[in-house]
């Protein structure tokens, strides 16, 4: 999803054509992985419509649609051969959450709160709507995507999304956040400080997960009897706090990363993966570096 709407961001700055189709595609293969990202292209077009050149507007919608359709006639036949109804998806069609119940758990629940979960998103939304840098079409595309995948989400009777570690069903929209970070990274001060601070803190709350498989505490939950509702909303039953307490008293053996000595291929990938971690450091710094001379290179001209 964010890939596609980088496409149809470079088409209103670069007016290359070959762009909107792409967009269109990327779409179209994010629907085919989660329905809704499909839903949400159809009152997207409204935002589409002011993005593409006003003097070839049909032609121009007919690049972006075409992908789409493409991939809507996928998904319509696979659903035909595996449930016999093009329309039947396998999800339960059921939107009776409280619209307040589901927004307030997405967003602030103990088990699945966003700012609970993901702070740093928190802070890169809010950095991005209260920027100058971005304008009106950028932060209306963000708050509708935000806004959309946050409603249908939160009437939808499995808003929290089963054994999860926070708010999974927003995670398509999440990437938008990364757009106000690096612009608040970009104008702060100290700002290894700053990212040191963000990552690390985010980085924490995510390698408890990680380390210690969620599941584990809802197995135990289970054991006991703890009821799903108390698991979402009360305090003493939050996974986070819980995975703290699972962190500090699970024997070695128990931890999720033992995996790396049960097949030969896991260190392998885990080095792989690493590697790949690096190089994209290497090459930030570097980016970041060719800016900074260019921009010093500037000045001293002018001076």
């Amino acid at each position: 999803l964010f890939a596609g709407i980088h496409c149809l961001w470079r088409y209103r700055a670069d007016r290359i054509l070959y762009l909107l189709p792409l967009s269109g595609a990327l779409i179209a293969a994010g629907a085919l992985t989660r329905i809704v990202v499909g839903l949400a292209a159809v009152p997207l077009l409204v935002l589409v419509w002011f993005a593409v050149n006003p003097k070839s507007r049909f032609r121009d919608l007919f690049l972006f649609l075409t992908p789409l359709g493409v991939g809507a006639e996928i998904l319509f036949a696979y659903d035909y051969g595996r449930f016999g109804n093009p329309f039947e998806t396998g999800y339960p069609i059921d939107f009776d959450t409280p619209l307040l119940t589901g927004v307030a758990g997405l967003l602030f629940s103990w088990g699945r709160g966003l700012a609970i979960y993901s702070p740093v998103s928190v802070i890169g939304f809010a950095a991005l709507f209260l920027s100058k840098r971005f304008d009106r079409w950028t932060k209306s595309l963000t708050a509708f995507l935000f806004l959309f995948f946050l409603v249908i989400h939160a009437k939808w009777s499995y808003w929290y999304g089963g054994w999860c570690w926070g708010p999974r069903l927003l995670l398509p929209v999440l990437p938008f956040a990364g757009l106000g970070l690096v612009h608040l990274f970009e104008r702060a001060d100290h700002r290894r400080i700053w990212g040191a601070l963000l990552f690390g803190f985010g980085g924490l709350i995510n390698l408890l997960a990680v380390f210690v498989p969620f599941s584990v505490f809802y197995q135990t939950a289970m054991v006991h009897g703890f009821k799903e509702e108390w698991l979402l909303w009360r305090r003493r039953y939050c996974p986070l706090l819980n995975h703290h307490e699972l962190f500090a008293s699970t024997q070695i053996e128990d931890y999720d990363f033992v995996w790396l000595g049960v097949s030969q291929w896991g260190w392998p990938v885990l080095l792989i993966g690493l590697f790949g971690l690096v190089l994209a450091i290497v090459g930030i710094r570097r980016v970041r570096r060719m800016v900074w001379l260019a921009e010093t290179s500037n000045t001293g001209e002018k001076t």
